[in-house]
């Protein structure tokens, strides 16, 4: 009972020990190594968040985009190290796949941004989308004009070759 306890604790991953077992044991890159143990701390930071402590090791700074996996709708989440961490050899930045309802909920500013960002995008893509329909499109009264001359030139055609 006492180890069950215990599980459900989960202190902060020792990302050096990790990366070293990780090249070591399982014959992994240096560079996938920490790309896999910045995934685990990420998803740490997230559960500290859960469990209502304020994990500082690590922060969002921006939703670089939005991804659905196996149904659910996932944040590509850009990290930075708030300080350089001591026992930790991550990036200052790095970018994890984090479950979108949960980003929404703890970092309420970050998807605020993202929102933003998104919707000025969308703005201007109707923009550019509105002004090369003007660009491509003749007034009526042109349109009419070319309609009437091909019109005639076809009926000049056929009175050529009739006549």
């Amino acid at each position: 009972p006492e180890d069950l306890k215990s599980l459900k604790t989960w202190r902060r991953p020792n990302v050096i020990a990790l990366q070293n077992f990780l090249e070591n044991k399982l014959e992994w890159s240096s560079s996938y190594a920490v790309e896999k143990a910045a995934i685990l701390l990420a998803h740490w930071v997230l559960r500290e968040k859960e469990r209502g402590h304020d994990a500082r090791d690590i922060q969002p700074v921006r939703i670089e985009g939005q991804k659905i996996r196996k149904g659910v709708c996932r944040y590509m989440v850009e990290w930075t190290a708030s300080t350089p961490l001591p026992d930790v050899d991550l990036p200052w930045q790095f970018t994890t796949l984090e479950k979108a309802n949960v980003i929404q909920l703890y970092y309420p500013e970050v998807y605020k941004k993202y929102k933003e960002e998104e919707e000025t995008k969308k703005a201007e893509r109707k923009k550019k989308k509105k002004a090369e329909n003007r660009k491509g499109t003749c007034s009526s009264e042109v349109q009419s004009m070319l309609e009437t001359d091909m019109l005639q030139c076809i009926d000049r055609k056929s009175e050529n070759e009739n006549g």
